[in-house]
């Protein structure tokens, strides 16, 4: 949100964030994978789509400042995101190993490709921020 809406938040937001974070880690990192718990796999799938929503909107932004080609770039491997958490958790490929071989390389993939492109797209709005706040008579400090 700092890049999207130049949202600088208080000390107090970043800990209380990060210990949210945290624990709902421990809580929900403590389960047992083996088996399908419909509860937290419900749980990860509406987060993610919660996610995406917030990611179209970013979306929507790249191409109001014109980065159409990130745009279309954010919103493909966003879908693909959403595709492989439902897959996870829903629809385990029937063909694949028990180790789950095929998926994981889709998903690391997919993964990947989401770092590349949310960075670049980043950059990209960030740049635009820059450059719409740019003044020549702006003083510029290490703590500015």
């Amino acid at each position: 949100m700092v890049v999207t809406h130049r949202y600088k938040p208080t000390l107090a937001v970043e800990v209380g964030a990060f210990g949210v974070a945290t624990v709902g880690g421990f809580v929900l990192g403590g389960l047992d994978h083996s088996t399908l718990h419909v509860g937290p796999a419900t749980f990860y799938v509406v987060m993610n789509l919660l996610t995406t929503l917030f990611l179209a909107y970013f979306v929507k932004q790249l191409w109001v400042i014109g980065a159409k080609r990130l745009a279309g770039w954010a919103a493909l491997v966003t879908a693909a995101g959403t595709a492989i958490a439902v897959t996870y958790d829903f629809f385990p490929l029937p063909f694949d190993d028990e180790l789950r071989t095929i998926f994981y390389t889709a998903a690391l993939t997919t993964w990947g490709a989401q770092g590349l492109v949310y960075y670049l797209a980043y950059r990209a709005m960030h740049d635009h921020n820059i450059s719409a706040d740019a003044t020549p008579d702006r003083k510029v400090t290490a703590l500015s």
